[in-house]
């Protein structure tokens, strides 16, 4: 997705660009490769006072900022961009639907002309120079679609309510819209998994709302990759679960822990997860000042791992952070 082309000083978003450039590099590179991708809007709530704050009539969130999404049908975020005027994002998708004062001037049958004529019918042209087909369709109202991919052909088949029969009737369906029904939800599906658990930390600042749903949309994105996994096939966790569990593993990462009073509940090994125990990166020794538990043979020692935070000698090391 293409970017806003303009200088730091011009970038309404100049404060959180780089941790959105960062993402998005971070998005792309763990993209699972899906050929059915879709451009869709995504509203970021929002009710303080800012130059571009939209307001969107009828929809879920109707204020907030707007940003232009380009995702996988399962809902993946691969790229994301804020708006910041008409010059934001791609100007030509590879397949969806187009307003009809934006197909300039291409000789398709009038919009009031579709109207009069039976539900099912359409009108193609094909563009020769550029391969863009429009297929302009009367269904319960005239809509364009824009394809470089497919056409009206292989036609398919539409069941529809016809309030002058009071029954349902078979339509002719163009294969454009076939395709863009089936792939075309993968931006709702990734508001629908943001919506349900969004964090909701109250701040006056009005990049907050935005870092927040990156950060929602990181863990969207990290859940799908994990479902795609053998392990996630196997656990089969949902996404609060996931979140949870995430969560887990970086607070008892990135946080200090204080030696409680008494006897240990559990095993000091217990206490440490696996992903954390086996992850082969940073488990260095440092001294400290009391005699702690040893997580391998259990004796005291003075040395302890900055990573797991548990005791552990120098000859145990190795083996308690690979068997």
């Amino acid at each position: 997705m293409s970017t806003v082309g303009t200088s730091d000083k011009d970038d309404k978003f100049a404060k959180v660009r780089s941790v959105m450039c960062m993402l998005n590099e971070r998005w792309l590179r763990y993209f699972p490769g899906d050929i059915y991708l879709s451009i869709d809007e995504s509203m970021v709530p929002y009710f303080g006072r800012h130059g571009l704050k939209q307001h969107i009539h009828g929809k879920p969130i109707r204020f907030g900022y707007k940003v232009w999404i380009l995702a996988t049908r399962l809902g993946y975020a691969i790229q994301a961009e804020p708006y910041q005027g008409k010059a934001t994002g791609a100007t030509i998708p590879e397949l969806g639907t187009i307003r009809v004062d934006r197909v300039e001037d291409a000789p398709l049958r009038k919009p009031q002309d579709l109207k009069k004529e039976p539900r099912g019918t359409f009108h193609q042209i094909t563009d020769t120079d550029t391969n863009i087909t429009l297929v302009r369709y009367m269904d319960n109202s005239v809509f364009t679609i824009a394809s470089t991919a497919t056409g009206v052909r292989p036609e398919g088949k539409a069941k529809r309510w016809s309030s002058s029969n009071k029954k349902h009737i078979v339509v002719p369906q163009p294969n454009c819209v076939n395709w863009y029904n089936m792939n075309m939800g993968g931006v709702d599906r990734l508001d629908e998994n943001v919506s349900t658990y969004r964090i909701h930390i109250r701040n006056k600042k009005w990049y907050w709302p935005m870092v927040a749903y990156m950060l929602n949309v990181s863990m969207n994105n990290a859940w799908i990759l994990y479902r795609m996994t053998p392990k996630g096939a196997e656990e089969q966790l949902d996404l609060l679960g996931f979140t949870r569990y995430i969560v887990r593993t970086y607070m008892r990462t990135c946080t200090s822990h204080r030696s409680s009073a008494g006897r240990p509940s559990q095993t000091v090994s217990s206490r440490v997860l696996p992903e954390i125990r086996f992850s082969g990166k940073d488990h260095h020794l440092e001294t400290v000042q009391k005699q702690i538990r040893c997580a391998l043979c259990s004796k005291a020692t003075r040395k302890r791992c900055k990573t797991c935070q548990v005791g552990c000698h120098v000859l145990c090391a190795e083996a308690f952070h690979t068997s």
